[in-house]
């Protein structure tokens, strides 16, 4: 009797692990495109419009060259409906003008079940 119910119990303990893992699955999808404006040269904004009929997250990285030669990298995690827009604003450190042009975002977008 101890066996069976001890068989039971790992089955059942297994059956739950796998469910979980399988209901925090993530894929790798795109069709989320980004539009880079800045405001006055001292403030970066991007919008990010989510083109499919499901939520995404999109782990970005928005890239802000400043005049002075130096980099600042800003991480964020975006969540956006499906069908939705976000916009993310970022200000230049310590009031360096950004040189607009060489600004520029990594993006990668995916969807969990």
């Amino acid at each position: 009797m101890k066996t069976k119910l001890l068989t039971f119990l790992m089955l059942l303990i297994a059956t739950c692990v796998a469910t979980v893992q399988a209901d925090n699955a993530c894929t790798v999808t795109g069709n989320v495109e980004k539009t880079i404006t800045s405001s006055n040269g001292y403030r970066m904004t991007v919008e990010f419009k989510n083109h499919n009929n499901y939520s995404v997250n999109v782990d970005v990285t928005i890239v802000m060259v400043l005049s002075d030669g130096s980099k600042e990298e800003f991480p964020e995690m975006v969540y956006i409906p499906a069908n939705g827009k976000k916009t993310v604003t970022k200000s230049s450190p310590q009031n360096i003008k950004i040189k607009e042009d060489a600004c520029y975002v990594k993006m990668v977008v995916t969807t969990c079940k």
